[in-house]
C-alpha cells in the first residue's frame, strides 16, 4: 500500500511539473509582423499552397495549425545547415534555399506570424 501511495505522489508530482516545462521549451513567438510575413509567405504558395495545407506530390507538408516554435525552429535549422543538405534530401534542399530568402530572425518571426493566421 505504501508503493501504491508513493507512485502516485510521484505521478502526482511529474503530472503537475509538464505544463511548465513544456511551456519553457515550447515558447509563443511574439513580435512578427503578420502583413510584412503575408508578403513574404508568396514565395511559400508555390508548394505549400495559399491556405498551408501543403502540396504531397512537392513533399511540402501542411503548415497551418502547426505551432510557431516548432514553425521557427524548423526555418533555423534550414538557414543554419541543420536540415536540407543531405545528399539525399531533395525536399529539404529546396526548402533550405527558399528559407535562405528569409533576410533574418525577423522575418522568420514575420512569415511564421502569417502562417499562424492561416486555419
Amino acid at each position: 500500500m505504501r508503493k501504491l501511495g508513493f507512485c502516485m505522489g510521484l505521478s502526482l508530482a511529474f503530472l503537475t511539473t509538464v505544463p511548465a516545462f513544456a511551456g519553457s521549451i515550447m515558447p509563443t513567438i511574439t513580435g512578427g509582423d503578420v502583413n510584412n510575413g503575408k508578403a513574404l509567405f508568396t514565395l511559400c504558395i508555390t508548394c505549400h499552397q495559399v491556405n498551408g495545407e501543403g502540396n504531397e506530390s512537392l513533399g511540402a507538408p501542411k503548415i497551418s495549425g502547426q505551432h510557431d516554435w516548432y514553425l521557427t525552429r524548423q526555418l533555423k535549422n534550414f538557414k543554419a545547415g541543420i536540415r536540407g543538405t543531405h545528399a539525399s534530401d531533395t525536399n529539404g534542399a529546396r526548402m533550405r534555399s527558399m528559407a535562405m530568402s528569409l533576410a533574418n530572425d525577423q522575418a522568420i518571426d514575420d512569415v511564421v506570424a502569417y502562417i499562424m493566421t492561416l486555419k
